[in-house]
């Protein structure tokens, strides 16, 4: 696994359990936008088993270019970043994969997915540390409610859940289950050396990543 940089100091010097983390933050910032999105039309179908291949297909592809751009940032040589550029977590190229198997041809990316990798892509050069706060919403969205929708989509097509898998990830750092990871993976980034405004500024963004995604998700209606 990547290795961590430096405890925080707004929480690693104080010696208090009481005093929230980021990820505890961020958590708490997100929670009426987080039920905003699990409420949507097409993620309350989705969990239901009433899934139209052709909008699963458009989620996917509007998926597949987010996280594309925020692995290549993700990627890029920026020390602040070092800790999140975990490959084995990247999921664009498994996103392909499903979408080959899918084979419902190549889908328009939508206007709220485009304008989301424009964000990201601003962000990444100006305060990669917003970069954080997507990581945070994107990965552990996978990670916990992914796992009850990759038991809907594979009622359907079996052989298009790659982009659930996280069976390589955890093998090769010896976790037992993907939500002993996601525990892992919320550590990594609340170690970040990070001043306190940047904290406060992620935590904001953590919200922005939210709308970005419900916005895709209101598209698929």
């Amino acid at each position: 696994m990547a290795s961590v940089v430096a405890l925080n100091p707004l929480y690693s010097k104080t010696g208090d359990s009481s005093v929230k983390t980021l990820t505890d933050r961020m958590k708490e910032r997100t929670t009426d936008v987080h039920k905003t999105a699990e409420t949507t039309p097409f993620m309350q179908n989705l969990l239901q088993g009433e899934i139209n291949k052709k909008s699963y297909c458009q989620y996917l592809t509007d998926l597949s270019v987010v996280f594309g751009e925020l692995e290549a940032k993700l990627g890029s040589p920026d020390k602040l970043l070092e800790s999140l550029n975990i490959p084995l977590l990247f999921r664009k190229d498994l996103i392909a994969n499903d979408l080959e198997v899918l084979d419902e041809g190549v889908l328009e990316v939508g206007t709220a997915a485009q304008q989301y990798v424009e964000h990201i892509r601003r962000i990444g050069s100006d305060k990669p540390h917003l970069l954080i706060a997507h990581s945070y919403v994107q990965y552990l969205a996978i990670m916990f409610g992914g796992q009850m929708m990759k038991r809907m989509v594979a009622e359907k097509w079996e052989e298009a859940v790659q982009f659930y898998d996280f069976s390589q990830l955890l093998e090769e750092n010896q976790f037992r289950s993907t939500f002993e990871y996601a525990r892992s993976y919320k550590d990594v980034l609340n170690r970040v050396s990070l001043t306190a405004p940047q904290m406060d500024e992620i935590v904001q963004e953590a919200q922005v990543a939210f709308e970005f995604s419900v916005q895709m998700l209101q598209e698929l209606e």
